[in-house]
């Protein structure tokens, strides 16, 4: 893959809270791939994308989007969001509908994920977009 086909590309992010440190991990991400983070409780994954939505500060590495470099940028000036899967959105997203079973008792992980995609392509721009303003 090459710079110009990443969407989100992570080198060597390193991030610390405390005596936690996380990383350091590397990652790159396609555009129109969806990534889905998991991973038992206290594994760091909060703590990564706090880092790549500019809410936490990485210590070492460097992070892209769309090929510009966010390290100095403030999460307001990122285009990058995400939402925190709790039980009370595990409980809105138990019933999806899949392709599988019109109301499936409990939805995968890859369905779940693909409930944001879903609803960010109703969005009137991309991230590619908002990142350019």
């Amino acid at each position: 893959m090459t710079l110009a086909d990443d969407a989100l590309l992570v080198q060597g992010v390193t991030t610390r809270a405390g005596s936690f440190e996380l990383g350091p991990i590397d990652l790159d991400v396609a555009s129109g791939r969806v990534l889905s983070i998991l991973g038992p409780s206290g594994a760091g994954k909060t703590m990564l994308l706090e880092t790549i939505a500019g809410f936490r500060a990485a210590v070492a590495g460097n992070i892209r989007l769309f090929g510009r470099e966010l390290g100095q940028l403030p999460p307001e000036s990122r285009a990058v969001g995400f939402v925190f899967r709790t039980q009370p959105c595990s409980r809105t997203f138990r019933y999806a509908r899949t392709s599988v079973s019109p109301c499936a008792p409990v939805a995968s992980a890859v369905t779940n994920a693909s409930m944001s995609c879903l609803a960010a392509s109703r969005s009137p721009t991309s991230p590619s977009d908002r990142l350019a303003r």
